[in-house]
């Protein structure tokens, strides 16, 4: 929990209950490859990070209902599934 914490990726505003946040998590160095050179890193492109801009741009909040969520996810178009969805 303290690397996570040092990390930026542990919510623990709820002690009794604490949580990852997960795009932060997938966001971290060590999911990258670091090859002997200072230059560069070979990092896993995040597929999910134009998905998650939309739904963060619609709800634009900290926290959302379920059904807001819902209907965000649902009307997302992706390159695998189409928008107007049933979830």
């Amino acid at each position: 929990p303290e690397f996570l914490k040092q990390a930026g990726v542990l919510d623990d505003s709820d002690p009794s209950s604490p949580r990852v946040i997960i795009p932060n998590y997938f966001a971290l160095p060590s999911n990258c490859f670091n090859p002997s050179s200072a230059f560069y890193a070979i990092c896993c492109i995040d597929k999910c990070e134009a998905l998650m801009d939309h739904v963060e741009s619609e709800i634009q909040a900290p926290y959302a209902t379920p059904e807001k969520i819902v209907r965000v996810v649902a009307s997302l178009p992706s390159a695998s599934v189409p928008a107007n969805r049933t979830l």
